[in-house]
């Protein structure tokens, strides 16, 4: 391992959809770091049957990204389950309209969670160990640390993803360690429970347990990895501004039943039932040695205004204090983390961002010091759309930035709130 990039003496760059033809150039550019996603449905495409050539095609293009100087971050990808795996018992997440939408549901079943460790252990007896980070995160729709979206394909909104029987305490197969609703039967919008007053302190705590849920299987997903030998860091995939502390009031005071009328620009009501409360979902994650926090969503867009980055004063600021509902998604991330004093990293939304984007994902990695920032994607560096940064943009960026001291060891915030 090149003890270069071990030391963090200057921010380390990277692209997300590495891709082995844009090698030479990204490397001469000032890329350090590439990804590599694999498909779960590619990888076995039948129960316990794992095909030779897919495996074969991963390990070149890891070898590749390695001989070419490149430290790899390697995602698994839960979420691009084959279609064996959705065809099992209580493999799809249930909301409280009696939908589904494809999971797999690593959250509330043991027999999904059993199946995708197997997956991760033979990735890890194939690919080995030696990634400078793995990919935490399962939605189905992007990987990251949330629950499906909030509307099914029926239509209905609001939808939270808890009603299969397992999480309801009627079936037989919730994951060890994990429990079952608090309050079975009950659902968002409801003031009453079985003929009496249910209170805003049931909602918050119906509402800790379903974000408990989600940390948890994070947790599960990590300790595979660590128990098939993977010891480095574990990149949990954080998007978006999330709910802050003042939206997580209303939400519950409005028993989570959405429509709450918030100050917060930057707060989608949609997005509760996704459970992106990020400084809960930080607190709950039971071992955090080597955690990286990864802001998925680096200039997205949110704060006022938006480019600004993180400020020393920040650490000085109450959880609670209402000027957070100005805050970036990645001043606000980067916030909670501090608190423990975790490493960040991050990625722009992209892909085919402007230059503009691209310098304000630059100002964000540096004033609120992530350890690394993969550019949002590489085949958009390269492929002519108008407008879009490009390869040499990256390279301007990189030289701008390369050299700059990053925070070696963050200093925690004292109160864990």
């Amino acid at each position: 391992m090149n003890e270069a990039f071990e030391c963090f003496g200057s921010y380390l760059f990277g692209t997300l959809q590495s891709e082995t033809s844009h090698a030479s150039r990204d490397y001469n550019a000032g890329v350090r770091l590439a990804t590599v996603d694999l498909s779960w449905a590619s990888y076995e495409p039948r129960d316990g049957v794992f095909d030779a050539n897919y495996i074969s095609q991963m390990k070149i293009k890891i070898s590749e990204l390695k001989n070419a100087g490149f430290q790899v971050s390697l995602g698994v990808d839960l979420h691009y389950a084959p279609q064996w795996v959705l065809n099992l018992h209580n493999a799809n997440y249930i909301n409280q309209f009696g939908n589904s939408t494809k999971g797999p549901n690593v959250v509330f079943s043991q027999t999904i969670r059993n199946k995708a460790e197997v997956y991760i252990k033979r990735v890890m007896q194939d690919l080995g160990t030696e990634f400078y980070s793995v990919r935490i995160g399962f939605a189905p729709d992007a990987g990251e640390m949330l629950y499906p979206t909030a509307t099914d394909s029926q239509g209905n909104s609001n939808c939270y993803w808890a009603y299969d029987t397992n999480a309801q305490g009627t079936g037989k197969d919730l994951p060890s360690g994990m429990s079952h609703t608090p309050f079975p039967g009950w659902k968002p919008g409801q003031t009453t429970y079985n003929g009496r007053a249910f209170t805003t302190a049931q909602v918050d705590q119906w509402y800790q347990w379903y974000i408990k849920s989600l940390v948890q299987t994070g947790d599960w997903e990590q300790a595979t990895f660590k128990a098939a030998g993977f010891t480095r860091y574990f990149a949990w995939l954080l998007p978006g501004p999330g709910i802050r502390p003042f939206d997580y009031t209303r939400e519950v005071n409005n028993y989570l039943g959405a429509g709450v009328n918030n100050s917060d620009k930057n707060y989608d009501t949609t997005v509760a039932p996704r459970a992106p409360v990020w400084n809960k979902v930080i607190d709950y994650i039971a071992d955090k040695h080597n955690v990286q926090i990864q802001i998925s969503s680096i200039a997205d867009a949110s704060g006022n205004p938006w480019a600004n980055g993180c400020q020393s004063t920040d650490k000085q600021v109450t959880i609670t204090d209402k000027a957070i509902a100005n805050w970036s998604s990645s001043r606000w991330i980067t916030y909670n983390a501090d608190r423990w004093g975790l490493r960040k990293t991050g990625e722009n939304p992209g892909p085919h961002d402007s230059v503009s984007v691209m310098n304000a994902a630059a100002n964000i990695m540096a004033t609120c010091h992530l350890d690394a920032w993969y550019y949002a994607h590489d085949f958009s560096l390269y492929d002519g759309t108008a407008g879009a940064a490009t390869i040499n943009d990256y390279a301007n960026v990189i030289k701008k930035y390369n050299g700059l001291p990053t925070t070696a060891t963050p200093v925690p915030i004292s109160t864990h709130v």
